[in-house]
């Protein structure tokens, strides 16, 4: 996990901000999203549901036990820093977390505007884990398989197909500098304007009020 964001996230429960602020701080980093997820869908808390949603999931797990368990994962990080080298390991995946971060916000922007609140958290998520095995060293079936998400999820993840795969495929190729001589392809293959594309880039990036891989403020 980042111990950016963790720290992010404590002082904003700290400072007693809104539940929807507290899912844009959780939902920069694609490990601690897993977890959570899993943590809530485990059988130590024994849900009579299975909870898709990261807001959700929040709420079920109460500021309480998210903030004891975002300790757990601080010292998580320290032990398993112990060596310069493992250090060196996790700078280097700031890079990749920031970069599925950005993709993960720029595929949400490409459903068209006015579309449900809960379609763009399936959307965002669905893009959030898409390279989810570079940071946690599995296959992504494996890990994937282990929640409880929709078929949607599964087809865009997992199989390249379903509703969610045209703006997950589009916003890879936008965020790929030697995929973009394919863009306009890629667009057309999923029925996506180019210029749509390209405006739902830019609402991305001026909604974006940090730009720094440690530190960046998901909107």
């Amino acid at each position: 996990c980042s111990a950016a964001v963790i720290d992010q996230i404590l002082a904003g429960m700290k400072a007693e901000c809104s539940l929807e602020h507290l899912e844009r701080l959780v939902r920069q980093d694609p490990v601690l999203v897993y977890r959570l997820l899993a943590l809530v869908n485990s059988a130590a808390y024994g849900l009579r549901h299975e909870i898709q949603s990261l807001r959700h999931a929040l709420m079920m797990l109460g500021f309480t036990s998210l903030a004891r368990w975002l300790r757990e994962q601080q010292a998580a990080n320290h032990g398993a820093a112990s060596a310069a080298g493992e250090r060196h390991a996790k700078d280097d995946l700031h890079p990749v977390r920031y970069a599925m971060v950005m993709r993960s916000r720029l595929a949400q922007h490409l459903l068209e505007p006015g579309a449900e609140d809960d379609l763009r958290a399936e959307v965002y998520l669905t893009a959030l884990f898409a390279q989810l095995d570079r940071l946690l060293y599995q296959p992504l079936s494996g890990l994937i398989q282990k929640l409880p998400l929709s078929e949607r999820v599964f087809d865009a993840v997992l199989r390249d197909s379903g509703p969610y795969h045209p703006m997950l495929d589009v916003a890879r190729a936008q965020g790929n500098p030697a995929e973009l001589d394919a863009l306009p392809a890629v667009c057309e293959r999923h029925e996506i304007g180019l210029e749509h594309a390209n405006r739902s880039l830019l609402r991305m990036l001026a909604t974006s009020r940090d730009y720094s891989p440690a530190t960046t403020a998901v909107a």
